[in-house]
């Protein structure tokens, strides 16, 4: 009803991915980011820390239309440094590298830089580019990136499919991007098990480990 009217709404969802890792996969958020981002007129959401998580704050108040906000739940560091121009939309380039690209959304942001760090004592040469907007997603920016990588990895905490990684791949293959795109996220499965939100990402191959691996076999 809120599409529909296109309301200027505010939804804020609060623990998302397997942030309540202990509680069990009725507790898990996993495909709220593909449900949402099907709904005409709605903008989705995904900060990556407290300071981009109050900077999606301030322009959904100033938005005219339904919004969803997801966030964390777990103390998650701050990535920025300090504020910074945030556009709905505009995705922000958190490291520079060609070798390959990690696209990025909410807090699992850290892995991705962590695993760009990691590599670079290899010599290999990752970027970190964070969607914090799903929808609209920011199609010059992948575009762009597209053409000077060989290697595109998404990583989110959400199912691989109708999230992230299917927001990108859609964009890729409607524009016969040739470049290798693989996807990082929950494989279409529930979370079983009691464990933590590190537990979780872990089993599940959201690790800096997996990720690295990942990149070196693919390049």
């Amino acid at each position: 009803d809120v599409c529909i009217m296109n309301q200027p709404v505010k939804l804020v969802g609060v623990g998302g991915g397997v942030a309540y890792g202990t509680l069990g996969p009725t507790h898990h958020s996993l495909v709220d980011l593909a449900i949402l981002r099907s709904l005409p007129n709605m903008t989705v959401v995904c900060p990556c820390d407290p300071i981009e998580s109050m900077l999606a704050t301030r322009a959904a108040a100033k938005h005219t239309g339904p919004i969803y906000i997801r966030l964390g739940k777990n103390g998650e560091p701050n990535l920025h440094k300090e504020e910074y121009d945030f556009e709905l939309g505009k995705s922000i380039n958190m490291r520079s590298g060609t070798d390959a690209v990690i696209f990025s959304c909410g807090p699992v942001t850290k892995i991705a830089l962590d695993t760009a760090e990691s590599l670079s004592v290899d010599g290999i040469n990752v970027g970190v580019q964070n969607m914090h907007t799903l929808k609209p997603i920011d199609r010059h920016s992948i575009l762009s990136i597209a053409k000077k990588t060989s290697l595109i990895i998404t990583l989110e905490e959400h199912n691989i499919i109708g999230g992230l990684g299917s927001a990108i791949a859609e964009i890729l293959s409607e524009n016969n991007c040739n470049v290798l795109h693989k996807r990082v996220g929950i494989n279409d499965n529930f979370c079983y098990g009691v464990g933590s939100q590190n537990y979780h990402l872990k089993n599940n191959g959201l690790s800096v480990d997996n990720i690295s691996e990942l990149i070196k076999r693919e390049m």
